[in-house]
Parts: structure tokens; C-alpha cells; sequence
């Protein structure tokens, strides 16, 4: 959906005119005083999602003003709310700012690309910044986009805008960031049981893995008594993931779907990929998961649950420390080379113009993570996984899925992540914390493997004693990938054949020379001289400058 103050409106002369965003059901609710639209899964916990739950959140913004009761909203959305009688307008997407919106001035929009074609922005426009930064990650974070005349809405602000404003106000919400005093007084079931309560008028289908983050959401659905079903990806059927689910959930007795990722119509199904991801992902990376939001779909599925984020409630996001997990002080550059800047540079394969760009990204990124620097390592390295990371990588898969499902992420909504950060070191070493709750609902699922070196998610005092030295290696392991010493398995979670079969189709080379042609990519590199992580990126943004009208007007010719 974008919005815009000029010409004609629905909602009276000079206000806020809606279009809907192509291929992404919008949902709308109306009374006397307010109209509202929303995308994806929005809910205030204990009430129905959707049109119960925005109508009970205008209830109080009639009172108290908008800034205040945003706290009471959960889910994974993006909202909009016209006043009728004014014309005003305003936006904002949840409080741990998964859904990513967008605005420029004052045009605002769900959609990235919708707004940069409506704005005319082209190849020249890119901001060369954000080009290196993606062609690394597959990702743009923080609130930047391609273009640095179009921002995010930010997790902590609600976008203002008066019928003839040429800009808005953004309004700070009064809520705070995980390591603020405002933390739940309240236990993580106690969360997830009232997010049950609202999600009884969905069709849920809750994501399972091998791990034990998605499992453990598995069992306290299943204790809350909602009906889900539970779904599972990989590139072939014997994948680990693959086998423990299985396991999984005839322990639960839910019914489980495997989708085994397809190569069939690989070329046609890569474009539908890159307009579902609106342009902003790494089409290679998202391509596996748009086929299992698409298998969800078709059985009539709108809801789907994830996992992500359950590293807030365990030490995963802490290893490069270990043990050392009281330091006064952060450690920004180690996270930086083991957690977050991993993989082979890329500034050697980029033209002239922007090889600067990528030589200064780790610098770059290093001091925007120090801004989120806390009063100890662990408790800075969570504020940065949180608010920087998963903002970005997993928010914009979770915007990606809403093409198909909505979504919801229960160990990242904010109280819930503000729960994880609060807890005592101890209970997040060895997946204490899972294993607890775990072995409480059900021992029988907390028995089962893992893919952390085969360990169980068992609390018994056996189990503990057998899952120590595979914990032990499995850590190790991580960590020597991490440092470059070992490398990490081909294949799994991908089809084996996704690298080869994208490097022989046309359209990767005719990307190639694209990227060449607007200055991104050095004129005399060949298609054997891009490694695999950056061929996603690669072909991604050479679609987003074809789709914006096939600019050819160079990159880093003028800095914004």
C-alpha cells in the first residue's frame, strides 16, 4: 500500500490517498472516526488479530494520543490510520521492527519498489554505500535502502503526516530497547499462551527444524491448545533437518509438510522471488523459503510461526567470548570478523567507482554496532543482534513471507526479547533455558536428537552427561568456521545444484554484464570469478535496475 497528499482522496479533500500494494492482501477497518489498513499479523495479546485487535488499540488512541498504547501492539505488520475528519495520517510497523516499510517525504509505502518506480529512481540514483553493503550481505540494514532518499520506518517511531506536509514527523513511541527498564515482569509462556489466544481465528502452520527453538514453540502451542500444523524445508529429503522434524512431530501429533526445494522452473521462479522480496533480498538466499510460503498458501495456511531469534535465550550470539562472558567491554571488531563479516570481501570484484565502498564497509559497520554498545559484551552483542541484525535479515524474510502468509516470531517480539536478555548468563549456556521448559511439557520431545552435534534438549541428569561432549564439539566446530580454519558443509538447507544451475542460466550472465554496464561490477571480471555468496546478490541487483526502468546511468557517479 503507499500513500501520498496530493490530488483527490477518499477520505476528504486534501487527505491521504490509499493504493493497493500489488500481489500482498491489505486488510482495512473502518468507523465514524478512523479508517485503517494493515499488512501482515497484528494483534494486542489475549484479543483476536486483525480487526478486533485494531479496533481495541483506536479505542485507546482516542484517549491517550498514539505514542502510548503502540506497546499493547504485537505481531509482525505495518499500520496506517487516517483520521477522517483531518485527513491526518499515521504509520508504523511493530515494536521489534520486523516489517519493513517505507517512506520518502511525504509519500509512504509498504512497498520498496513501488515507491522507487513512483518516485523515478533509477541506477544513477543508487547509493554506492548500500550497493557494497548488499552485494556482501544480500542485505541492506539499519534503515537504509538502496536508495538514500528512501528510509525504513524506524521500530521506535510512528510516521506523522498533515494533509499538505511536504514532510513528516516521526514520534517517538514510548517503549524502549531491550535493555531498557521497562523489561516484562511477565514468564515467556505466559507470552506465548496469549498470543495462542489471538492467533484462534488464524490457520497456523508453526515452522520446525532439527534445532531446538522451533521445537520448543511446537510444544507450548501444543500445551496452549491452538490446532497448527508444522512445516519443514531442505534441498533433499534425507536432509538432517528433514529427518528429525518427522520425529518431531509424530511426538507432537501434528501433521507435518515437507517442502524439498525445487530447481523445476528455476529461471521463472527466481523473478516471482525477487517481487516478493520487493527487490530487497538476495533472491538465491530467499528462494527455498518462497517455495515453502507458497506450498503453505496452497493448503489454505495464512499464518506461519517462526523461530528465529531464539539465540536471545541462549549464548549463540556470545561463542566468540566464550567464556568470558562478563566483560566490561565489547569486543565490536571480533563480532564483526566471527559473527557477522565472515565470508570472502568483495570489493576487488567492484569498478573503480565504488571499490572504496567496499574496502570501508567492515570499518563502517563496526562503528554503527558501537552505537549499540551496552554496559557489558553480552549484553551489547544482544542489542545488536536484535536491533541491528534480525531487524534486517530476519525482517526481511518475515516481510517477504507476508506475500503468501503472515507471520509471527515469538522469541523476537520485544517482550519476549526483553525477557532473553534479562536472564541469568547460566541459563543460557548449554540451551538451558530450552531444555528446562522442554523437559517440563514433555520429556519425550526433550529427548529427542539435535542438529547441535546430535545432543538431545533433555534437562535429565543422563542426558546432560551424554549431550556434554557433543555440545563441546559442536561449539568448537562453530567457532573454527567462524575463524576461517574449517569450512562449512556444501548443500543441506539449499538443492545441492542451486550454484551450477544459476550460473548457466542467461539471465546470471546478462546480470553480469548489466552490472558492468551501470559501474558496479569491474568491467574485465567473468562470471568464474564471482563466488557463490555473491552471485545471489549480484543477479538481485541487476533485476531491481532492469525493473526500474533499465537506467543505465552509473553507480557512484554522484554520491547523495
Amino acid at each position: 500500500m503507499t500513500f501520498e497528499t496530493a490530488g483527490p482522496s477518499r477520505c476528504g479533500a486534501g487527505g491521504p490517498v490509499f493504493l493497493a500494494r500489488p500481489g500482498v492482501v491489505s486488510s482495512s477497518w473502518e468507523d465514524a472516526e478512523f479508517r485503517a489498513y494493515w499488512e501482515g499479523l497484528i494483534f494486542i495479546p489475549g484479543i483476536e488479530s486483525g480487526s478486533d485487535s485494531v479496533r481495541a488499540f483506536l479505542d485507546l488512541v482516542r484517549v491517550s494520543g498514539v505514542t502510548g498504547p503502540v506497546r499493547r501492539l504485537r505481531g509482525t505488520f505495518f499500520l496506517a490510520v487516517v483520521e477522517k475528519k483531518t485527513g491526518d495520517l499515521f504509520a508504523l510497523v511493530d515494536n521489534s521492527g520486523l516489517y519493513q516499510a517505507f517512506y520518502r517525504g511525504p509519500l509512504l509505502s509498504s512497498s520498496f519498489l513501488e515507491l522507487a518506480r513512483r518516485e523515478g529512481l533509477s541506477a544513477g540514483d543508487l547509493d554506492p554505500d548500500s550497493v557494497a553493503e548488499f552485494l556482501y550481505f544480500g542485505d541492506i540494514f539499519s534503515y537504509r535502502t538502496f536508495f538514500a532518499q528512501i528510509r525504513k520506518i524506524p521500530w521506535n517511531a510512528v510516521y506523522c503526516l498533515r494533509p499538505g506536509d511536504r514532510e513528516p514527523r516521526l514520534l517517538r513511541k514510548e517503549i524502549q530497547p531491550i535493555d531498557g527498564t521497562d523489561g516484562s515482569s511477565r514468564g515467556f509462556e505466559s507470552i506465548i499462551m496469549e498470543a495462542a489466544q489471538s492467533l484462534r481465528n488464524r490457520l497456523v502452520s508453526i515452522d520446525l527444524t532439527g534445532g531446538v527453538d522451533s521445537r520448543l514453540l511446537a510444544a507450548m502451542f501444543r500445551k496452549s491448545g491452538l490446532p497448527f500444523e508444522v512445516a519443514v524445508s531442505g534441498g533433499e529429503p534425507d536432509y538432517e533437518d528433514v529427518r528429525i522434524s518427522h520425529r518431531v512431530a509424530g511426538v507432537i501429533g501434528s501433521p507435518l509438510f515437507a517442502t524439498i526445494h525445487s530447481l523445476h522452473r528455476l529461471e521463472e521462479e527466481l523473478v516471482e522471488t525477487f517481487f516478493a522480496a520487493d527487490g530487497l533480498s538476495d533472491v538465491l538466499s530467499y528462494h527455498r523459503l518462497h517455495q515453502l510460503q507458497k506450498a503453505r498458501s496452497s493448503r489454505g495456511i495464512d499464518t506461519m510461526v517462526s523461530g528465529a531469534g531464539g539465540e536471545l535465550f541462549k549464548d549463540y550470539w556470545w561463542l566468540q567470548d566464550f567464556p568470558l562472558y562478563r566483560r566490561r567491554k565489547a569486543r565490536i571488531e571480533r563480532l564483526v570478523d566471527m559473527r557477522i563479516m565472515t565470508s570472502e570481501p568483495v570489493h576487488h570484484l567492484l569498478a573503480a567507482g565504488l571499490r572504496e565502498c567496499g574496502q570501508s564497509l567492515r570499518g563502517r559497520i563496526v562503528r554503527e554496532l558501537s552505537a549499540y554498545a551496552g554496559t557489558d559484551n553480552t549484553s551489547s552483542y544482544d542489542s545488536i543482534f536484535y536491533h541491528w541484525f534480525m531487524s534486517g535479515a530476519a525482517g526481511r524474510i518475515l516481510t517477504a513471507n507476508t506475500r503468501h502468509v503472515a507471520c509471527y516470531a515469538p522469541y523476537l517480539d520485544i517482550e519476549a526479547a526483553k525477557t532473553g536478555f534479562r536472564l541469568p548468563r547460566g541459563a543460557r549456556f548449554f540451551n538451558a533455558f530450552h531444555r528446562k521448559m522442554l523437559t517440563d511439557i514433555d520429556p519425550r520431545l526433550a529427548a529427542l536428537p539435535t542438529t547441535e552435534g546430535g545432543m538431545s534438549a533433555s534437562s535429565s541428569a543422563g542426558r546432560i552427561i551424554a549431550d556434554l561432549p557433543k555440545f563441546a564439539g559442536n561449539r568448537l566446530q562453530r567457532l573454527l568456521i567462524k575463524a576461517g580454519i574449517r569450512k562449512r558443509a556444501v548443500g543441506g538447507r539449499n538443492h545441492v545444484d542451486l550454484m551450477t544451475r544459476v550460473r548457466e542460466l542467461g539471465m546470471m550472465k546478462d546480470a553480469l554484464e548489466t552490472l558492468k554496464e551501470i559501474g558496479v561490477i569491474d568491467g574485465s571480471r567473468r562470471l568464474d570469478e564471482i563466488g557463490d555468496g555473491a552471485l545471489g546478490p549480484c543477479l538481485s541487483m541487476a533485476m531491481l535496475v532492469n525493473c526500474l526502468d533499465g537506467s543505465r546511468g552509473r553507480c557512484g557517479q554522484h554520491r547523495p
